[in-house]
């Protein structure tokens, strides 16, 4: 990627490669970690792999803005790289709005409310299962923002007559063309779509440092922890009843996942969240690193 193309990353928090094409592909294809090398050389520490597909029956429903929640090393993804194998047919553009510019705006206007978005703790309900965690939380130096697409609660609704004063950037995608965002900065969203043969390729990316440097403002506010880990804190908690495991079956569905296995598919097989998966792995990997010392 273009030094250039780096520098508007970093400086709006997203990017549109629009030459991507067969080279990026291929990388992520046969190196998942090499692909995302491509963007963040010598930063990636872990990269996650997706196909995603349409559903079949025609199209799909527009999708809420939000972040990704998926853990590592006690925080989520800082990039999210999506990859369009072949396009909708009608809508399905990428919608992004940018978080920090939304706490900038609370900063200036309501000032009560940014405060909750630091201290209060609240259950963001995901497909994987509820996270709970306060919106705006900061790990390792990593600050970050956590937002569900169907969030429905005080907060929620205090911080949607704020958002529709920052209209979001709507960014289509043709075939062989990605988009790179910065997921602790950027809340994004689908449009609806039509076509039941839309098919992407996704990467969720943690990497050493932000992709994007957290405002000094921001961080200022947030109170700092040790940079520890977190596997099942308040950052990653699951507040859902589940079925219970024995350590050999958690140690075999790392093992999977480690392997490559879909976390869905994982998760169904040993029925828990697929959060609880992350938590899992999570665990096992410090507890290597410890042994490894």
């Amino acid at each position: 990627m273009r030094e250039e193309d780096r520098t508007l990353l970093r400086e709006r928090g997203w990017l549109r490669v629009a030459d991507a094409n067969a080279p990026l592909r291929m990388a992520i294809e046969d190196n998942p970690r090499g692909a995302a090398e491509i963007f963040f050389p010598r930063e990636v520490e872990w990269v996650e792999f997706q196909q995603i597909k349409g559903t079949g029956r025609g199209g799909g429903p527009a999708v809420p803005l939000h972040t990704d929640p998926h853990r590592w090393n006690g925080r989520p993804p800082n990039a999210r790289v999506v990859f369009c194998l072949l396009p909708a047919e009608q809508g399905g553009e990428t919608h992004v709005l940018d978080a920090w510019e939304l706490a900038h705006l609370l900063s200036d206007y309501d000032q009560s409310l940014l405060t909750a978005l630091f201290e209060e703790q609240r259950d963001f309900p995901y497909a994987s299962g509820v996270v709970r965690a306060t919106s705006l939380a900061v790990e390792s130096g990593h600050l970050f923002f956590t937002q569900a697409p169907e969030t429905d609660d005080r907060i929620a609704r205090e911080l949607a007559l704020h958002v529709q004063y920052l209209k979001p950037v709507s960014v289509p995608l043709d075939a062989g063309q990605a988009i790179v965002l910065d997921n602790h900065r950027m809340l994004h969203g689908r449009a609806a779509y039509t076509s039941p043969q839309v098919s992407l390729y996704r990467l969720l990316v943690w990497t050493r440092t932000p992709v994007c440097p957290p405002p000094a403002d921001l961080m200022s506010r947030v109170v700092k922890d040790d940079g520890g880990p977190r596997p099942g804190g308040p950052r990653g908690a699951m507040s859902e009843k589940e079925r219970t495991t024995t350590a050999k079956e958690r140690l075999t569905a790392v093992l999977a996942l480690l392997r490559g296995a879909k976390p869905d598919v994982i998760a169904k097989r040993y029925r828990v969240t697929e959060a609880t998966l992350e938590i899992w792995r999570e665990t096992a990997l410090h507890a290597m690193e410890d042994a490894l010392k």
